[in-house]
């Protein structure tokens, strides 16, 4: 076989094609894919159940039994206004309203004028009276709310509706008792026996005036067997309501 010589160009790029072989890179291995870790969290709290604000208490759950003697409502309205004294618990409740059928008997002693004229509309109220104590309270008459506004400026409280039927139509009455039922004492005074826990109540009306507060002053009193005034038994008590 016939030898070939390289020429001097030839032999230097063969050198020079063989440096550079030596000088390339390793491939880099293929990376194998990685799954993502999974990130744990802890679990959410289950939401706290809504708390509902207890209701209100009704009139009938708020007030007690009324005594046999009683022919009137202690659970009707709506209460707007409240206050106790050492042996009894006052509620006042918004019923409803109506009109004046007649004019009232009081007049601005001025003008004449009567001070609730037939047509004027009013609004009833009824005051509910529990003996929170842990006696029986013989009461000598069933205190009759006395209403006036801060500006009322004649004598007295504000006057109201006298005719029985237009309470009646409200559900409630002005006086409610059964006279035969009542006990008397020995000169014939009536005796309004309320046991502990017994509610009764005394309706009222004013002119309607939403928005007005007017305040009651109320007396507790009550007689001894001679029908004399038991001056440790005497509560008073004053009540403001808001008209709605």
């Amino acid at each position: 076989m016939q030898k070939r010589n390289l020429t001097p160009l030839a032999a230097l790029a063969l050198i020079a094609s063989l440096g550079l072989a030596g000088c390339a890179a390793p491939a880099e291995p293929t990376a194998e894919p990685t799954t993502p870790k999974q990130t744990s969290q802890a679990p959410e709290p289950a939401p706290s159940e809504t708390e509902t604000e207890s209701p209100e208490p009704s009139a009938a759950a708020a007030n007690g039994p009324a005594p046999e003697w009683f022919t009137g409502a202690t659970d009707v309205g709506e209460l707007i206004g409240e206050t106790q004294t050492d042996s009894w618990d006052v509620r006042v409740y918004q019923v409803g309203t109506g009109t004046a059928d007649t004019d009232s008997r009081e007049v601005d002693p001025d003008t004449k004028e009567s001070l609730l004229p037939a047509g004027t509309e009013v609004v009833f109220l009824n005051f509910v009276y529990t003996n929170r104590s842990d006696n029986t309270l013989n009461l000598n008459t069933i205190p009759d709310p006395a209403l006036r506004l801060p500006d009322w400026k004649f004598l007295g409280g504000q006057p109201g509706v006298v005719n029985p039927e237009l309470y009646r139509a409200q559900g409630i009455e002005k006086g409610g008792y059964d006279v035969n039922k009542v006990a008397k004492h020995a000169s014939g005074t009536l005796i309004y026996a309320v046991a502990p826990g017994e509610s009764i109540a005394e309706a009222t009306s004013i002119a309607y005036e939403p928005g007005t507060e007017p305040t009651a002053k109320l007396t507790f009193s009550a007689k001894d067997d001679a029908d004399q005034l038991i001056d440790a038994e005497l509560q008073e008590a004053t009540v403001t309501v808001r008209i709605k």
